[in-house]
């Protein structure tokens, strides 16, 4: 299975620093809350929204106190990750590598 993103691990100022990565890293977050409430793992959604929320303004105010910082910036020039695909062909990519035998397990 692709990598899962553990809703109370605290949020990579870097990421959410990177407008075209943020979406991506808030949307895994939603999908994670989902598949938990849906497995029955999360009996608290609205508790869990509210920490979710809180989470990312927290980052939001960490990120603002430099007043170079906007809502669109880019940081130049980084490596594409493996957030950066998304999800439908990120989880094809983890069954190709797993039928190549190259999975390492991240």
């Amino acid at each position: 299975m692709p990598t899962r993103r553990n809703l109370s691990d605290p949020l990579d100022l870097g990421e959410i620093a990177e407008a075209s990565l943020r979406k991506n890293v808030f949307r895994e977050l939603g999908r994670e809350l989902s598949y938990e409430i849906k497995q029955g793992y999360n009996t608290d959604a609205p508790g869990s929204i509210a920490r979710l929320m809180e989470k990312a303004f927290k980052a939001g105010l960490e990120l603002g106190a430099d007043p170079s910082f906007s809502a669109t910036q880019r940081t130049a020039k980084r490596v594409m990750g493996e957030i950066d695909i998304p999800s439908l062909p990120r989880q094809q990519i983890y069954l190709i590598r797993l039928a190549m035998g190259n999975y390492i397990g991240k």
